[in-house]
């Protein structure tokens, strides 16, 4: 008799074979006629058999090709790149026209160490060599500590940034967009969360956390002084967060306009 084709998702191991093969879970056959079946890119996998492989969901991922199945992120994590190659934390992606700071990076995206963002003033002898003077916009934010940030005042790209130790005067650093569908969630009853949100329910900015005292003029109108528990807490950034030095259940911040506080628009999990 005739040779038949071998449909897609099988292949033929050898010529004159009596029968087509099953190509393996993590590969696949997209045409008919194949001689072999190809793996499965990392982000996405297949089951046995098939002539096409899918992309993992939102929330989980497959780190390297000819995958059978997805992983989930961990708690805490979510797969927010196009391909779902890897997980990042809560805080670790940013959204865009959001205020941002990150809880844990400070390097540029090409590993130049980032400068704080408490510096003023640089002596002769550092001035654009290993030390920059911020922008009006960086230094009203009053922003703390040295790692990167966005500043929704600022226009532009409104990516993650920082100045640099070296030369260079700032540049972007290396955290992702989230993913369009992508909404962070604090579970019921939980005592400590950081999101990656710094801005409130109502669209109004975020104070710092570090903040101790407020210029003259401007205790609350745009500054609010932390109570007892929260100074002692030492915490950082100005992101909203669920703390143990608050009685509040919900994600929120202290805000740099006359409204002390307000709570941010993270749904419950």
């Amino acid at each position: 008799g005739s040779c038949q084709y071998c449909s897609p998702g099988t292949y033929i191991s050898s010529t004159g074979a009596a029968s087509c093969s099953k190509c393996k879970a993590g590969t696949f056959a997209p045409g008919r006629g194949s001689r072999n079946c190809r793996p499965c890119s990392a982000g996405s996998f297949s089951n046995a058999g098939s002539s096409r492989c899918t992309q993992c969901s939102l929330g989980y991922y497959a780190p390297s090709s000819g995958s059978s199945r997805c992983m989930k992120c961990p708690y805490g994590s979510i797969a927010t790149n196009a391909q779902r190659t890897k997980c990042y934390k809560f805080g670790e992606c940013y959204f865009a026209n959001k205020n941002f700071v990150s809880t844990s990076v400070s390097r540029t995206k090409s590993s130049k160490p980032c400068q704080s963002w408490t510096v003023r003033y640089c002596s002769w002898h550092t001035l654009k060599r290993t030390c920059h003077v911020p922008n009006p916009t960086a230094k009203a934010s009053q922003s703390t500590g040295n790692t990167c940030r966005t500043f929704t005042e600022q226009g532009g790209s409104n990516k993650p940034w920082c100045y640099t130790k070296t030369s260079t005067r700032w540049e972007l650093c290396n955290i992702p967009l989230c993913g369009p569908r992508l909404r962070e969630c604090y579970n019921k009853g939980t005592k400590n969360f950081v999101s990656g949100i710094a801005v409130t329910r109502s669209g109004k900015p975020c104070q710092g956390w570090e903040i101790k005292s407020c210029p003259s003029g401007t205790v609350g109108k745009t500054c609010h002084v932390p109570n007892t528990a929260l100074k002692l807490a030492r915490l950082i950034g100005n992101t909203c967060r669920i703390t143990t030095a608050s009685s509040e259940k919900r994600p929120w911040c202290y805000t740099r306009t006359s409204r002390r506080w307000e709570t941010c628009n993270i749904p419950q999990c």
